[in-house]
């Protein structure tokens, strides 16, 4: 009986959610005086989907979120109380945009599962590790953790996953953050950071990634050649690559032809768009409504971490910026250059470490720093290094903590391991940092 009721939960917030998913595009297209209602009501059934899948969420992070949301409802309190106009539905409902990408993108597994072949033969060597590390960067990018997922469930068909597969797919996954238009981490940087120059931030940030690809296959190579030599790894082809390339493709027009329309909007659609099309003329409407509605059911409840989080750290956010709104608070450094960039960036790869996700210190940064009017794709991009970074270098973060949780590795062995490399990658996003700061690309206000 206990497990039919968690079932059945589980099934109600999947539901819930594809209904904030279908709110908020329509929130994106109605008229702006229709705003106030479509947003809250959005906020409303994620919350109540959130809810039902609370005893889901990891204890720790719970907890966390706990703090997050009393804090940020205190703050409202205390700026209500100093004169400030609170709206408690639109806090709710700050990151509804960001939580329906979240959700929506992990359709696109319908479309790659498709296209992978499980019986396909697993290449060998150096070039088999290689296309491995390219593989979960180009899947990562566009699908988020379902990329080193369904990656990773492939090569531990028949062995299991050991540190040092481990460390090189945790590697090439969080630093798509850099660049991805489609990843969580740039989703949140673009919300928090409304007229950062998302060309501009692509541009700086794919260097960034492609170098860390570069230092972890040498590093490999170098440290650890007899396992590169009989690795065995993922089978990349040209059918696999199909549908990254098209949502790319997608998305690009859809900036293109709709500028006004939130990039986040336009990845939430391509989403759901590029799967629906593509099951209706492989197996038919019915098979294709078949499809979407079991993984209603059993698969957009997997994000409950991922919800929560989100959810806490935009009721701080809000209630950080109306508390600021309402008092006079001053920074010590009154300008934000390259070398208070790498300062911050050093430091919230520090926090980062010891278990505060950088969706939490980006919501608590952002409304002090904005006063210094800091060069807005310089800000954004030391957010960008230090998703990449910090998630990568912490053993709370929710790609150690997956691993940990579907194969079995200690996420603290596989944090510690990646130090070096965050040590190393630290110094090319300083100098990325240096280079993005000799532009003259700032978005206009």
């Amino acid at each position: 009986m206990s497990e039919q009721i968690t079932q059945a939960r589980r099934v109600i917030a999947g539901w819930l959610l594809w209904a904030m998913i279908l709110l908020s595009l329509l929130n994106a297209v109605l008229p702006a005086d229709s705003f106030s209602f479509v947003g809250a009501l959005s906020g409303v059934v994620a919350g109540v989907a959130v809810l039902l899948l609370l005893p889901d969420v990891r204890k720790l992070l719970l907890a966390q979120a706990l703090v997050l949301f009393c804090v940020g409802a205190l703050l409202m309190i205390l700026a209500g109380q100093n004169g400030e106009s609170i709206s408690w539905l639109d806090s709710l409902s700050r990151n509804t945009v960001l939580l329906s990408m979240v959700v929506a993108v992990g359709l696109l597994r319908l479309v790659m599962l498709d296209l992978i072949d499980p019986q396909s033969r697993l290449p060998v060597g150096k070039w088999a590790y290689a296309k491995t590390l390219i593989a979960v960067t180009l899947f990562g990018s566009i699908i988020n953790i379902s990329g080193p997922i369904l990656i990773t469930d492939r090569l531990t068909a028949a062995k299991k996953l050991d540190l040092f597969t481990y460390s090189g797919i945790a590697r090439s996954f969080c630093a798509c953050s850099a660049w991805s238009p489609f990843f969580g981490g740039m989703a949140v940087v673009l919300l928090y950071t409304e007229t950062a120059h998302l060309p501009t931030l692509m541009l700086h940030g794919l260097p960034f990634t492609l170098l860390s690809l570069l230092v972890v296959y040498c590093a490999g190579v170098t440290r650890h050649a007899a396992k590169v030599e009989s690795f065995q790894g993922y089978p990349l082809g040209l059918k696999s690559l199909a549908a990254p390339v098209v949502l790319s493709l997608m998305v690009m027009f859809g900036y293109w032809q709709f500028p006004t329309i939130s990039i986040l909007v336009l990845i939430t659609a391509s989403s759901i768009i590029l799967p629906l099309v593509y099951l209706w003329l492989r197996k038919g409407m019915s098979a294709t409504i078949s499809r979407f509605r079991q993984h209603i059911d059993t698969e957009f409840c997997k994000s409950q971490n991922e919800l929560l989080l989100f959810m806490a750290a935009g009721v701080l956010a809000s209630g950080l910026s109306h508390y600021l709104n309402s008092v006079d608070i001053t920074l010590p450094v009154q300008n934000f250059g390259v070398r208070e960039a790498a300062i911050l960036l050093a430091a919230m790869i520090i926090v980062s470490v010891i278990g505060v996700h950088p969706v939490i210190q980006i919501a608590v940064l952002t409304p002090l720093l904005l006063p210094l009017s800091p060069p807005i794709n310089l800000l954004a991009m030391v957010y960008l290094f230090t998703w990449a970074l910090g998630t990568c270098s912490s053993p709370l973060s929710g790609t150690n903590l997956v691993i940990q949780g579907r194969y079995g590795l200690s996420s603290w062995q596989g944090a510690k391991r990646n130090w070096p490399y965050v040590a190393v990658m630290y110094w090319i996003a300083v100098a990325i940092l240096y280079w993005l700061s000799t532009s003259t690309i700032e978005p206009s206000n």
